[in-house]
């Protein structure tokens, strides 16, 4: 019996990764609120300097290193 691709391990990991990866965005867009920016239809934190920090980049980053924890 042939597996569907949505039964893969490979594609349930990554599946999953997306999800938590979602969940701590949405965390971190609460937490810092007035201080998130829309760009280019995601959000960004905005710092002091003027310098902005994709914030689903720094999600998929917390995501990583729990996962090598």
């Amino acid at each position: 019996m042939k597996q569907s691709p949505a039964n893969r391990p490979a594609v349930v990991e990554e599946m999953t990764r997306r999800r938590r990866i979602d969940t701590v965005q949405t965390a971190l867009c609460k937490a810092f609120g007035d201080a998130v920016v829309n760009r280019f239809d995601k959000p960004w934190l905005r710092s002091p300097d003027g310098s902005d920090v994709n914030l689903r980049m720094v999600a998929a980053s917390i995501v990583n290193d729990l996962k090598g924890a």
